[in-house]
């Protein structure tokens, strides 16, 4: 049984004897957006395995640093800076996938920002990239 379909995460299949069946209320909530996060991550892996990642170790690092010292406005705002930075400038992210990205990193507790440049991090570097994008977005703060 397969739990993708066109690249979509088929909730149907993984959870046996839904089948059919509506969920309302608050779980109805929880599940739209569980199913929007998981498709987005989804999504974001795919275009990672097709080889869409061009940033550097160091370079990461830099652009991150850069925008730790230039970026003001609060966490919405510098998620404008991001997406002006690594979609429309590096595209390293396209607009589907930041977007996707930006939604689940919003659902989280936490600042936005700061969990879309970890990831953005551990795209391009791993975890040292996820740590070095952290580090030299939180420094100038």
């Amino acid at each position: 049984m397969s739990l993708l379909q066109n690249g979509f995460l088929d909730l149907n299949a993984a959870l046996p004897g839904q089948k059919g069946k509506s969920f309302t209320g608050p779980i109805s909530f929880i599940y739209q957006v569980t199913v929007f996060a998981i498709n987005g991550l989804i999504n974001y892996q795919q275009e990672m395995i097709e080889g869409k990642k061009p940033g550097q170790n160091l370079d990461g690092f830099f652009v991150f640093l850069r925008l730790g010292l230039t970026s003001f406005g609060g966490p919405i705002a510098q998620l404008g800076y991001f997406h002006d930075e690594f979609v429309m400038r590096r595209g390293w992210l396209s607009e589907r996938s930041y977007a996707d990205l930006v939604a689940f990193c919003q659902f989280l507790p936490g600042p936005a920002s700061s969990q879309v440049g970890m990831a953005i991090g551990l795209s391009q570097a791993g975890m040292i990239g996820a740590l070095a994008a952290w580090t030299a977005f939180t420094l100038p703060s």
